[in-house]
Protein backbone atom coordinates (compact mmCIF):
# COMPACT_ATOMS: atom_id res chain seq x y z
CA UNK A 1 0.00 0.00 0.00
CA UNK A 2 2.83 2.42 0.86
CA UNK A 3 4.33 2.14 -2.62
CA UNK A 4 0.96 2.82 -4.27
CA UNK A 5 0.21 5.82 -2.04
CA UNK A 6 3.63 7.35 -2.70
CA UNK A 7 3.26 6.80 -6.46
CA UNK A 8 -0.14 8.49 -6.55
CA UNK A 9 0.97 11.33 -4.27
CA UNK A 10 4.03 12.08 -6.43
CA UNK A 11 1.81 12.32 -9.50
CA UNK A 12 -1.11 14.22 -7.99
CA UNK A 13 1.10 16.82 -6.29
CA UNK A 14 1.83 18.27 -9.73
CA UNK A 15 -1.80 19.45 -9.87
CA UNK A 16 -2.95 19.55 -6.25
CA UNK A 17 -1.65 20.23 -2.77
CA UNK A 18 -1.24 16.70 -1.38
CA UNK A 19 -1.05 15.83 2.31
CA UNK A 20 -0.35 12.31 3.61
CA UNK A 21 -1.59 11.67 7.15
CA UNK A 22 -0.62 8.47 8.96
CA UNK A 23 -1.50 7.18 12.43
CA UNK A 24 1.83 5.60 13.30
CA UNK A 25 5.10 7.37 14.09
CA UNK A 26 7.45 7.87 11.15
CA UNK A 27 10.11 5.15 11.24
CA UNK A 28 11.55 5.23 7.75
CA UNK A 29 10.24 6.62 4.48
CA UNK A 30 11.00 3.61 2.25
CA UNK A 31 9.36 5.08 -0.85
CA UNK A 32 10.59 8.61 -1.66
CA UNK A 33 8.07 11.44 -1.86
CA UNK A 34 8.17 14.57 -3.99
CA UNK A 35 9.15 17.63 -1.95
CA UNK A 36 5.73 19.11 -2.78
CA UNK A 37 4.00 16.40 -0.73
CA UNK A 38 3.32 17.21 2.94
CA UNK A 39 3.85 14.20 5.22
CA UNK A 40 2.32 14.31 8.71
CA UNK A 41 2.34 11.64 11.45
CA UNK A 42 -0.28 11.56 14.20
CA UNK A 43 2.17 9.46 16.26
CA UNK A 44 -0.38 6.83 17.23
CA UNK A 45 -2.41 9.33 19.23
CA UNK A 46 -5.57 8.07 20.94
CA UNK A 47 -7.33 11.21 19.72
CA UNK A 48 -6.20 10.77 16.12
CA UNK A 49 -9.68 11.27 14.65
CA UNK A 50 -10.07 14.76 16.07
CA UNK A 51 -6.47 15.60 15.19
CA UNK A 52 -7.19 14.62 11.60
CA UNK A 53 -10.36 16.71 11.46
CA UNK A 54 -8.54 19.75 12.85
CA UNK A 55 -5.67 19.25 10.40
CA UNK A 56 -8.11 19.00 7.49
CA UNK A 57 -9.88 22.21 8.55
CA UNK A 58 -6.64 24.09 9.21
CA UNK A 59 -5.24 23.24 5.77
CA UNK A 60 -8.51 23.77 3.89
CA UNK A 61 -8.45 20.24 2.48
CA UNK A 62 -11.29 19.78 -0.02
CA UNK A 63 -11.18 16.00 -0.46
CA UNK A 64 -9.99 13.05 1.61
CA UNK A 65 -8.85 9.74 0.11
CA UNK A 66 -9.04 7.08 2.83
CA UNK A 67 -7.04 3.86 2.79
CA UNK A 68 -8.19 2.40 6.11
CA UNK A 69 -11.09 0.29 4.88
CA UNK A 70 -10.86 -3.07 6.68
CA UNK A 71 -10.57 -2.05 10.35
CA UNK A 72 -13.36 -0.78 12.58
CA UNK A 73 -11.04 1.82 14.14
CA UNK A 74 -11.46 3.94 11.01
CA UNK A 75 -15.24 4.14 11.22
CA UNK A 76 -15.38 7.19 13.58
CA UNK A 77 -13.11 9.11 11.20
CA UNK A 78 -15.40 8.61 8.21
CA UNK A 79 -18.44 9.40 10.33
CA UNK A 80 -16.83 12.71 11.36
CA UNK A 81 -16.05 13.51 7.72
CA UNK A 82 -19.70 12.94 6.84
CA UNK A 83 -20.86 15.10 9.76
CA UNK A 84 -18.51 17.90 8.69
CA UNK A 85 -19.63 17.67 5.06
CA UNK A 86 -16.13 16.79 3.89
CA UNK A 87 -16.24 14.62 0.74
CA UNK A 88 -14.14 11.48 0.69
CA UNK A 89 -13.14 8.63 -1.56
CA UNK A 90 -12.41 5.31 0.10
CA UNK A 91 -9.93 2.89 -1.45
CA UNK A 92 -10.44 -0.81 -0.72
CA UNK A 93 -7.10 -2.59 -0.83
CA UNK A 94 -8.64 -5.99 -0.13
CA UNK A 95 -11.16 -7.75 -2.34
CA UNK A 96 -14.86 -7.38 -1.65
CA UNK A 97 -15.17 -10.70 0.16
CA UNK A 98 -12.22 -10.39 2.53
CA UNK A 99 -14.31 -9.10 5.47
CA UNK A 100 -16.96 -11.76 4.85
CA UNK A 101 -14.37 -14.54 4.99
CA UNK A 102 -13.19 -13.00 8.28
CA UNK A 103 -16.62 -12.13 9.63
CA UNK A 104 -15.59 -12.80 13.22
CA UNK A 105 -13.93 -9.36 13.15
CA UNK A 106 -17.42 -7.87 13.02
CA UNK A 107 -16.44 -5.64 10.12
CA UNK A 108 -18.20 -7.21 7.14
CA UNK A 109 -21.69 -6.19 8.19
CA UNK A 110 -20.62 -2.69 9.28
CA UNK A 111 -18.53 -1.56 6.34
CA UNK A 112 -21.56 -0.02 4.63
CA UNK A 113 -21.12 2.77 7.18
CA UNK A 114 -17.71 3.44 5.52
CA UNK A 115 -18.70 2.91 1.92
CA UNK A 116 -22.20 4.21 1.30
CA UNK A 117 -21.59 7.87 2.30
CA UNK A 118 -18.40 8.02 0.22
CA UNK A 119 -18.45 10.00 -3.03
CA UNK A 120 -16.72 6.96 -4.53
CA UNK A 121 -15.65 3.54 -3.26
CA UNK A 122 -12.62 2.39 -5.22
CA UNK A 123 -11.99 -1.31 -5.77
CA UNK A 124 -8.82 -2.61 -7.38
CA UNK A 125 -10.43 -5.30 -9.55
CA UNK A 126 -13.43 -5.22 -11.86
CA UNK A 127 -14.88 -8.28 -10.10
CA UNK A 128 -14.97 -6.63 -6.67
CA UNK A 129 -16.39 -3.43 -8.15
CA UNK A 130 -19.16 -5.31 -9.94
CA UNK A 131 -20.08 -7.28 -6.81
CA UNK A 132 -20.24 -4.06 -4.78
CA UNK A 133 -22.38 -2.51 -7.51
CA UNK A 134 -25.09 -5.03 -6.58
CA UNK A 135 -25.37 -3.12 -3.29
CA UNK A 136 -24.60 0.51 -4.12
CA UNK A 137 -24.01 2.74 -7.16
CA UNK A 138 -20.87 4.54 -5.95
CA UNK A 139 -18.34 1.77 -6.68
CA UNK A 140 -15.53 2.40 -9.16
CA UNK A 141 -12.69 0.32 -10.54
CA UNK A 142 -9.15 1.67 -10.59
CA UNK A 143 -6.28 -0.84 -10.51
CA UNK A 144 -2.92 -0.24 -8.88
CA UNK A 145 -0.09 1.08 -11.04
CA UNK A 146 2.82 -1.18 -11.85
CA UNK A 147 5.70 -0.66 -9.40
CA UNK A 148 8.54 -1.05 -11.93
CA UNK A 149 9.25 0.01 -15.47
CA UNK A 150 9.15 -2.96 -17.90
CA UNK A 151 12.62 -4.34 -18.50
CA UNK A 152 13.29 -6.95 -21.17
CA UNK A 153 17.03 -7.16 -20.46
CA UNK A 154 16.58 -10.33 -18.41
CA UNK A 155 14.68 -12.34 -21.00
CA UNK A 156 16.25 -15.75 -21.65
CA UNK A 157 15.79 -18.20 -24.56
CA UNK A 158 15.24 -21.07 -22.11
CA UNK A 159 14.52 -21.36 -18.39
CA UNK A 160 17.13 -21.77 -15.67
CA UNK A 161 14.49 -23.56 -13.56
CA UNK A 162 14.34 -20.80 -10.97
CA UNK A 163 11.13 -20.09 -9.07
CA UNK A 164 10.41 -17.05 -6.93
CA UNK A 165 7.68 -16.51 -4.35
CA UNK A 166 7.36 -12.99 -2.96
CA UNK A 167 5.06 -12.04 -0.09
CA UNK A 168 4.48 -11.28 3.56
CA UNK A 169 4.73 -14.89 4.60
CA UNK A 170 3.89 -14.03 8.19
CA UNK A 171 0.34 -13.48 6.87
CA UNK A 172 -1.50 -16.85 7.03
CA UNK A 173 -3.60 -15.86 4.01
CA UNK A 174 -0.49 -16.02 1.77
CA UNK A 175 -0.09 -19.80 2.34
CA UNK A 176 3.64 -20.32 1.85
CA UNK A 177 3.04 -23.94 2.96
CA UNK A 178 1.48 -24.52 -0.45
CA UNK A 179 4.58 -23.09 -2.11
CA UNK A 180 6.70 -25.69 -0.31
CA UNK A 181 4.42 -28.51 -1.43
CA UNK A 182 4.41 -27.32 -5.04
CA UNK A 183 8.19 -27.04 -5.12
CA UNK A 184 8.56 -30.55 -3.72
CA UNK A 185 6.53 -31.88 -6.68
CA UNK A 186 8.61 -29.81 -9.11
CA UNK A 187 11.85 -31.18 -7.63
CA UNK A 188 10.62 -34.72 -8.11
CA UNK A 189 10.98 -34.17 -11.89
CA UNK A 190 13.50 -31.32 -12.06
CA UNK A 191 16.11 -32.03 -9.39
CA UNK A 192 18.17 -28.93 -10.22
CA UNK A 193 15.29 -26.46 -9.74
CA UNK A 194 15.70 -23.64 -7.23
CA UNK A 195 13.24 -21.61 -5.16
CA UNK A 196 13.69 -18.11 -3.71
CA UNK A 197 11.27 -17.28 -0.88
CA UNK A 198 11.31 -13.50 -0.55
CA UNK A 199 9.76 -11.89 2.53
CA UNK A 200 9.36 -12.53 6.28
CA UNK A 201 8.35 -16.05 7.35
CA UNK A 202 6.51 -17.10 10.51
CA UNK A 203 7.69 -20.65 11.15
CA UNK A 204 5.28 -21.11 14.07
CA UNK A 205 2.20 -20.31 11.98
CA UNK A 206 -0.45 -23.02 12.15
CA UNK A 207 -1.68 -24.31 8.78
CA UNK A 208 -5.47 -23.87 8.44
CA UNK A 209 -7.46 -27.08 8.68
CA UNK A 210 -4.52 -29.37 9.44
CA UNK A 211 -4.96 -30.01 13.15
CA UNK A 212 -2.19 -27.86 14.57
CA UNK A 213 0.48 -28.58 11.96
CA UNK A 214 2.93 -25.67 11.80
CA UNK A 215 4.74 -24.19 8.82
CA UNK A 216 8.06 -25.46 10.11
CA UNK A 217 6.69 -29.01 10.24
CA UNK A 218 5.47 -28.76 6.63
CA UNK A 219 8.85 -27.45 5.48
CA UNK A 220 10.85 -30.18 7.20
CA UNK A 221 8.55 -32.86 5.81
CA UNK A 222 9.52 -31.90 2.25
CA UNK A 223 13.18 -32.86 2.88
CA UNK A 224 14.50 -30.34 0.38
CA UNK A 225 18.08 -30.77 -0.85
CA UNK A 226 20.57 -28.37 0.64
CA UNK A 227 20.67 -24.95 -1.07
CA UNK A 228 17.59 -25.72 -3.23
CA UNK A 229 15.52 -23.20 -1.22
CA UNK A 230 16.80 -19.72 -0.38
CA UNK A 231 15.07 -17.53 2.21
CA UNK A 232 15.92 -13.87 1.70
CA UNK A 233 13.90 -12.35 4.55
CA UNK A 234 12.50 -8.83 4.25
CA UNK A 235 13.99 -6.80 1.41
CA UNK A 236 13.29 -3.49 -0.30
CA UNK A 237 14.70 -4.80 -3.59
CA UNK A 238 12.43 -7.64 -4.70
CA UNK A 239 13.28 -6.81 -8.30
CA UNK A 240 16.68 -8.48 -7.86
CA UNK A 241 14.95 -11.84 -7.49
CA UNK A 242 12.56 -11.37 -10.40
CA UNK A 243 15.61 -10.78 -12.57
CA UNK A 244 16.80 -14.28 -11.65
CA UNK A 245 13.44 -16.03 -11.93
CA UNK A 246 11.69 -17.95 -14.67
CA UNK A 247 8.34 -18.34 -12.91
CA UNK A 248 6.63 -16.52 -10.03
CA UNK A 249 4.30 -18.41 -7.68
CA UNK A 250 1.29 -17.01 -5.82
CA UNK A 251 -0.48 -19.38 -3.42
CA UNK A 252 -2.80 -16.95 -1.59
CA UNK A 253 -6.35 -17.74 -0.57
CA UNK A 254 -7.36 -14.11 -1.14
CA UNK A 255 -5.84 -10.99 -2.71
CA UNK A 256 -7.13 -7.47 -3.16
CA UNK A 257 -5.10 -6.97 -6.31
CA UNK A 258 -1.98 -9.10 -6.48
CA UNK A 259 0.74 -6.48 -6.95
CA UNK A 260 3.36 -9.23 -7.11
CA UNK A 261 1.87 -10.28 -10.47
CA UNK A 262 2.76 -6.87 -11.94
CA UNK A 263 6.16 -6.89 -10.24
CA UNK A 264 6.99 -10.21 -11.90
CA UNK A 265 5.54 -9.25 -15.28
CA UNK A 266 7.66 -6.07 -15.39
CA UNK A 267 10.65 -8.40 -15.83
CA UNK A 268 8.88 -10.75 -18.22
CA UNK A 269 8.25 -13.39 -15.53
CA UNK A 270 4.94 -15.27 -15.93
CA UNK A 271 3.00 -16.14 -12.78
CA UNK A 272 1.30 -19.35 -11.72
CA UNK A 273 -1.38 -18.77 -9.10
CA UNK A 274 -4.41 -20.24 -7.43
CA UNK A 275 -7.72 -18.89 -8.67
CA UNK A 276 -8.83 -15.65 -7.02
CA UNK A 277 -11.61 -13.90 -8.87
CA UNK A 278 -10.55 -10.44 -9.94
CA UNK A 279 -6.98 -11.35 -10.78
CA UNK A 280 -8.03 -12.26 -14.31
CA UNK A 281 -7.78 -8.50 -14.87
CA UNK A 282 -4.04 -9.19 -14.84
CA UNK A 283 -3.46 -12.85 -15.71
CA UNK A 284 -5.02 -14.48 -18.76
CA UNK A 285 -4.82 -18.23 -18.27
CA UNK A 286 -2.54 -19.89 -20.79
CA UNK A 287 -1.26 -16.60 -22.23
CA UNK A 288 0.77 -14.68 -19.65
CA UNK A 289 0.46 -17.15 -16.80
CA UNK A 290 -1.57 -20.03 -15.41
CA UNK A 291 -4.53 -19.95 -13.01
CA UNK A 292 -5.05 -23.18 -11.06
CA UNK A 293 -7.96 -24.33 -8.88
CA UNK A 294 -7.57 -23.24 -5.25
CA UNK A 295 -5.36 -25.60 -3.21
CA UNK A 296 -4.56 -27.87 -6.18
CA UNK A 297 -0.80 -28.05 -5.66
CA UNK A 298 -0.53 -30.84 -8.23
CA UNK A 299 -2.01 -28.61 -10.95
CA UNK A 300 0.30 -25.74 -10.00
CA UNK A 301 3.36 -27.97 -10.14
CA UNK A 302 2.36 -29.30 -13.57
CA UNK A 303 2.00 -25.74 -14.89
CA UNK A 304 5.49 -24.87 -13.64
CA UNK A 305 6.89 -28.00 -15.27
CA UNK A 306 5.22 -27.11 -18.58
CA UNK A 307 7.07 -23.79 -18.57
CA UNK A 308 10.35 -25.48 -17.69
CA UNK A 309 9.99 -28.08 -20.45
CA UNK A 310 8.34 -26.14 -23.30
CA UNK A 311 10.77 -23.46 -24.51
CA UNK A 312 8.32 -22.03 -27.06
CA UNK A 313 5.61 -21.62 -24.42
CA UNK A 314 8.14 -20.19 -21.98
CA UNK A 315 9.29 -17.50 -24.43
CA UNK A 316 5.73 -16.68 -25.48
CA UNK A 317 4.51 -16.23 -21.90
CA UNK A 318 7.47 -14.05 -20.99
CA UNK A 319 6.81 -11.77 -23.96
CA UNK A 320 3.08 -11.54 -23.19
CA UNK A 321 3.77 -10.82 -19.53
CA UNK A 322 5.80 -7.78 -20.61
CA UNK A 323 3.04 -6.69 -22.99
CA UNK A 324 0.37 -7.02 -20.29
CA UNK A 325 2.13 -4.87 -17.73
CA UNK A 326 2.04 -1.85 -20.07
CA UNK A 327 -1.72 -1.59 -19.37
CA UNK A 328 -0.93 -0.68 -15.76
CA UNK A 329 1.49 2.16 -16.38
CA UNK A 330 1.77 4.82 -13.70
CA UNK A 331 0.64 7.47 -16.17
CA UNK A 332 -2.53 5.56 -17.14
CA UNK A 333 -3.59 4.74 -13.57
CA UNK A 334 -2.72 8.15 -12.14
CA UNK A 335 -4.63 9.91 -14.92
CA UNK A 336 -7.66 7.76 -14.06
CA UNK A 337 -7.34 8.84 -10.42
CA UNK A 338 -7.03 12.47 -11.48
CA UNK A 339 -10.20 12.21 -13.57
CA UNK A 340 -12.09 10.66 -10.62
CA UNK A 341 -10.91 13.42 -8.26
CA UNK A 342 -12.05 16.11 -10.71
CA UNK A 343 -15.42 14.38 -11.06
CA UNK A 344 -15.89 14.25 -7.29
CA UNK A 345 -14.82 17.86 -6.78
CA UNK A 346 -17.36 18.93 -9.40
CA UNK A 347 -20.07 18.11 -6.84
CA UNK A 348 -22.15 15.86 -9.12
CA UNK A 349 -19.80 13.07 -10.19
CA UNK A 350 -20.66 10.79 -13.09
CA UNK A 351 -19.04 7.50 -12.05
CA UNK A 352 -20.06 5.51 -15.15
CA UNK A 353 -16.69 6.00 -16.92
CA UNK A 354 -14.96 4.37 -13.92
CA UNK A 355 -17.25 1.33 -13.72
CA UNK A 356 -16.95 -1.98 -15.54
CA UNK A 357 -19.85 -3.59 -17.49
CA UNK A 358 -22.37 -4.90 -14.97
CA UNK A 359 -22.67 -8.61 -15.71
CA UNK A 360 -21.44 -11.88 -14.27
CA UNK A 361 -20.41 -15.12 -15.90
CA UNK A 362 -21.85 -18.33 -14.49
CA UNK A 363 -18.44 -19.08 -13.01
CA UNK A 364 -18.31 -15.70 -11.27
CA UNK A 365 -21.82 -16.11 -9.88
CA UNK A 366 -20.85 -19.49 -8.48
CA UNK A 367 -17.76 -17.89 -6.92
CA UNK A 368 -19.95 -15.30 -5.17
CA UNK A 369 -22.11 -18.04 -3.68
CA UNK A 370 -19.01 -19.93 -2.51
CA UNK A 371 -17.60 -16.82 -0.85
CA UNK A 372 -20.76 -16.35 1.18
CA UNK A 373 -20.70 -20.02 2.08
CA UNK A 374 -17.11 -19.62 3.34
CA UNK A 375 -18.22 -16.64 5.43
CA UNK A 376 -21.04 -18.64 6.98
CA UNK A 377 -18.70 -21.52 7.76
CA UNK A 378 -16.21 -19.16 9.42
CA UNK A 379 -18.99 -18.02 11.77
CA UNK A 380 -19.87 -21.60 12.69
CA UNK A 381 -16.53 -23.03 13.80
CA UNK A 382 -16.74 -23.88 17.49
CA UNK A 383 -15.21 -21.05 19.47
CA UNK A 384 -15.67 -18.71 16.52
CA UNK A 385 -19.46 -19.09 16.75
CA UNK A 386 -20.94 -15.67 16.05
CA UNK A 387 -24.72 -15.95 15.67
CA UNK A 388 -25.11 -12.19 15.29
CA UNK A 389 -22.62 -12.02 12.42
CA UNK A 390 -24.19 -15.09 10.82
CA UNK A 391 -27.56 -13.35 10.80
CA UNK A 392 -26.00 -10.26 9.24
CA UNK A 393 -24.46 -12.28 6.40
CA UNK A 394 -27.75 -14.00 5.64
CA UNK A 395 -29.55 -10.63 5.71
CA UNK A 396 -27.19 -9.18 3.10
CA UNK A 397 -29.00 -8.14 -0.13
CA UNK A 398 -26.20 -9.68 -2.18
CA UNK A 399 -26.49 -12.97 -0.31
CA UNK A 400 -30.24 -13.04 -0.98
CA UNK A 401 -29.65 -12.20 -4.64
CA UNK A 402 -27.42 -15.24 -5.12
CA UNK A 403 -29.31 -17.51 -2.67
CA UNK A 404 -30.82 -19.79 -5.36
CA UNK A 405 -27.34 -20.51 -6.76
CA UNK A 406 -25.98 -20.95 -3.25
CA UNK A 407 -28.64 -23.61 -2.55
CA UNK A 408 -27.89 -25.38 -5.84
CA UNK A 409 -24.17 -25.55 -5.03
CA UNK A 410 -24.98 -26.89 -1.58
CA UNK A 411 -27.13 -29.65 -3.09
CA UNK A 412 -24.40 -30.56 -5.56
CA UNK A 413 -21.89 -30.86 -2.72
CA UNK A 414 -24.23 -33.19 -0.86
CA UNK A 415 -24.78 -35.33 -3.95
CA UNK A 416 -21.04 -35.58 -4.55
CA UNK A 417 -20.50 -36.67 -0.93
CA UNK A 418 -23.05 -39.44 -1.46
CA UNK A 419 -21.13 -40.63 -4.50
CA UNK A 420 -23.80 -39.64 -7.01
CA UNK A 421 -23.08 -38.19 -10.45
CA UNK A 422 -24.30 -34.71 -11.22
Amino acid sequence: MERVVSTLANHLCQSYQVHILIQLPIVENTFPLDEKVTFFSLKNSSSWVEKCIRYIARNNIRLVIGNSSIVLDGLPFYQRLTQQGIPYIICNHENFFYPIRHETTGFGAQRKAFLLPAQAAVFLTSFSERVYHCLAPNGVWIPNPRPFQPDSAFMRPEPNKVLVAVGRWNDPNKRVDRIFRVFRLVLNREADAKLYVVGPVDWDAVIPGEGGVTLEMVYKLQAFPERSVVFTGQTDHVENYFKLADVSLMASESEGFGMVLLEAAAYGVPSVLFEIHGLEDIITHGENGFICPQDDVQAMALCVLRLFEDKVLYQSMRAKALQMVSRFSRETVCERWGALIEAVLSGRPDLAPFQSPFNFTTKEAAAIAREYQAGIESCSLGWQQRDDELRKIKASPLFRLFLPLFRLIDKIRKWVKRGKRT
